[in-house]
């Protein structure tokens, strides 16, 4: 006899940050088709309308951003299609070389992030409602630690995240939270038993306009090094300490 179940896990990960101080924006990136013809993209406020920026052979795209301004704004669901990621930016302090500002990249990693498919009203959504999205940013507040509040077992439920941005607090250029749900779908066969396979779910946050350069642009590649083993040895040598 074979017993099918499906069942879901879901990981949050609060994220306080403070990137080069407390006053943070969150901006949503997408990735936007450009229709043929004049009909097309709106450069503004990237350039002056001219014949540059029209679709007239059908090869253009382009990189919307999007500025969270309150919490209301910044429920959003993970979309693979536009290579969607969000970036968490300083916008007082910019880039010497690029004069964008300095931030962090969230991006999902590897694996699915599903959908949270429980309908509204159900005991799972009063208790887990935080599930329902991937992405949320609330104003930074000493009691708002776990994103179905204390004690979702005991409580009527409607706590945590569902109940905190009811209040819709701006959030651009403020002290951030930002909430990121990992949701992975099991629909379990015979080969799950007795020994699971591994399910793999991540994501990344990576440096955008942080640096002025590459931090790894001064690493030799192995191939410009005549004698690979020596220069290991001679590097294992000088981090030896002596006791």
């Amino acid at each position: 006899m074979c017993i099918r179940d499906s069942h879901q896990h879901v990981f949050n990960c609060r994220l306080d940050f403070e990137v080069d101080g407390p006053a943070n924006t969150v901006r949503e990136v997408n990735l936007r088709e450009v229709p043929y013809g004049p009909g097309g993209y709106d450069p503004t406020p990237y350039a002056d309308a001219d014949r540059n920026h029209l679709n007239p052979h059908g090869n253009a795209a382009y990189v919307d951003r999007t500025r969270f301004e309150r919490e209301s704004d910044a429920q959003r669901l993970t979309d693979t299609h536009a290579g969607r990621y969000w970036e968490i930016v300083n916008e007082d302090v910019q880039n010497d070389a690029t004069g964008e500002p300095v931030g962090y990249r969230l991006v999902g990693g590897d694996g699915t992030n599903t959908t949270f498919p429980m309908q509204p009203g159900s005991g799972v959504v009063k208790r887990a409602g935080f599930a329902k999205k991937h992405l949320w940013v609330t104003r930074y507040a000493d009691d708002e630690r776990y994103p179905a509040g204390e004690y979702p077992n005991q409580n009527p439920g409607g706590e945590g995240l569902p109940a905190w941005t009811e209040a819709d607090r701006s959030i651009a250029g403020e002290d951030l939270v930002v909430w990121y749900n990992l949701c992975q779908t099991h629909v379990s066969v015979p080969e799950d038993w007795p020994i699971l396979p591994a399910k793999m779910v991540s994501f990344k946050l990576q440096p955008a306009h942080f640096f002025e350069e590459n931090p790894a642009i001064d690493v030799p590649p192995e191939h410009a090094i005549k004698d690979v083993e020596r220069w290991r040895t001679d590097r294992q040598e000088s981090m030896e300490v002596d006791e």
